[in-house]
């Protein structure tokens, strides 16, 4: 049997992150209240960065905790001494919710793909974990591929990515029936790969509520070999 990284094996535990930090924020927050100055709310103070928050990828969260560490810019030390102890903690567990439940969402998807292909199966890994997060698999018939999920923010749907590595420039001609044919298969590009002369053959994939896409991704990969193999 293939062997599944536990995170997506148990993609619940991102849940009981996320109800844990909600529990342990819930009770910090009321005792956080009872020691606000007369006409001023934690809300208030904060309005801006929850904002941010509200509306960031999980890179730019990343980003945020980074510079939230490493800022050396006097104004940023100006505002972290007028921070408290508390408001600290609730950002940072802001930052825990937010990220765990991304995680939750991306790693259930990957579950799913997996379970579908199951003994086809030979190597199953999670690239890229803290940023860009993918999954990698290979089956035991060579076809290798990797898959990225977007979760959405406010003002971008959430989508899956998915695509194969290959040493010459794919063409794309005719790649219209493919897409036609598959219900939730939005384009197919062919775009430059990680290293020098390594191209992605790359199809996306919107993701739509109550709806299961893995049958959808399943039959993109089959389409993304079927253009890069035609030309052989």
């Amino acid at each position: 049997m293939t062997d599944v990284p536990w995170y997506v094996d148990n993609y619940q535990v991102f849940i009981l992150i996320v109800l844990l930090t909600i529990g342990y924020g819930a009770v910090d927050i009321m005792n956080a209240t009872e020691r606000e100055p007369a006409g001023s709310t934690w809300e208030e103070r904060n309005a801006d960065r929850l904002e941010l928050m509200e509306t960031a990828t999980t890179d730019e969260l990343i980003e945020l905790l980074k510079e939230d560490e490493n800022d050396p810019h006097p104004g940023f030390e100006k505002k972290s001494r007028e921070m408290s102890a508390d408001d600290v903690k609730l950002f940072g567990g802001l930052i825990v919710i937010i990220l765990s439940y991304s995680w939750f969402k991306t790693f259930q998807r990957f579950k799913e793909v997996v379970d579908a292909l199951g003994p086809q199966l030979a190597v199953v890994e999670v690239v890229k974990f803290m940023r860009n997060t993918s999954l990698h698999c290979t089956t035991h018939d060579g076809r290798a591929f990797y898959l990225y999920y977007f979760g959405g923010a406010k003002h971008s749907r959430a989508y899956y990515e998915l695509w194969i590595d290959t040493m010459t420039m794919p063409d794309i001609t005719g790649a219209e029936q493919y897409i036609a044919a598959i219900d939730h298969l939005d384009s197919i590009l062919a775009l430059p790969g990680d290293t020098e002369g390594s191209w992605k053959l790359t199809a996306r994939l919107s993701d739509e509520w109550f709806t299961s896409e893995t049958p959808d991704i399943l039959k993109t990969l089959d389409a993304l070999y079927a253009l890069r193999d035609r030309r052989r």
